[in-house]
């Protein structure tokens, strides 16, 4: 059985991970075909606790299991961006998100908040000296995130980039599902 077996477990294995890598490359196009990004335009006051209430309006892009398995499960990207020394809040939204959907979500968050939609660019200008890492969690997923932090754990995030001068960008991206 193993002459006859052998090589039909290995061609079964072939065309399913070639099934597979082709899936991915279908959801990928899907996603990055009419992206957008959404530049937020933040209140003069913006109360905390509208965090928890985007992630509570983003349940709506969880998709049942099917259509995970078939379109995929949509991400978001939340970009702090600093040209000089201006930072802008921006979100990139896969083209497959309903437009208008994660803007009105934003602006329920924070009431005064205003977002502002532009198609999806390449963040940096082309030909920058560009270079990156990734940082994951230490923690099993299983475990929870600390949320309650005594200060806005954004602020050293803020402050990192204002060193900045004219012609220096820097970006950090956050990539997410809900």
């Amino acid at each position: 059985r193993g002459p006859v077996g052998g090589p039909l477990l290995a061609a079964a294995l072939t065309v399913l991970l070639l099934g597979r890598r082709w899936l991915r490359r279908r959801q990928h196009a899907g996603f990055a075909a009419d992206a957008r990004v959404i530049r937020v335009l933040a209140p003069p006051l913006a109360d905390p606790a509208g965090g928890e209430a985007l992630w509570g309006n983003l349940g709506g892009l969880l998709r049942p299991a099917w259509a995970r398995l078939w379109h995929g499960q949509p991400h978001i990207g939340f970009e702090y961006t600093w040209a000089g020394p201006v930072m802008t809040i921006g979100v990139w939204v896969p083209g497959t998100v309903p437009p208008g959907m994660i803007e009105r979500a934003i602006e329920a968050a924070w009431p005064g908040a205003h977002a502002v939609t532009t198609p999806a660019t390449p963040p940096l200008p082309p030909g920058a000296l560009v270079t990156g890492g990734t940082l994951r969690l230490a923690r099993t997923e299983v475990l929870p995130l600390k949320t309650d932090h005594g200060s806005d754990p954004l602020r050293a995030l803020a402050a990192a980039g204002s060193g900045l001068t004219a012609g220096e960008h820097a970006i950090v991206q956050v990539l997410a599902r809900p």
